[in-house]
């Protein structure tokens, strides 16, 4: 599954079994592994957070 933002594509490998976020860095672990993301901002990464959590 990906998640689009400003153009590039974070993909996310199903089930995603942790999720976490520091200011507007969120590090998740899904089935490929440990991922760290940065964001432009904080709204943007609880957004990604939001979308994240919701997957099934």
């Amino acid at each position: 599954m990906d998640y689009l933002y400003q153009g590039s594509k974070i993909h996310v490998a199903l089930p995603v079994d942790f999720a976490s976020i520091n200011k507007s860095k969120v590090t998740f672990e899904d089935k490929s592994g440990n991922q760290r993301v940065d964001f432009e901002n904080k709204s943007d990464a609880r957004q990604f957070l939001s979308w994240l959590t919701s997957q099934k």
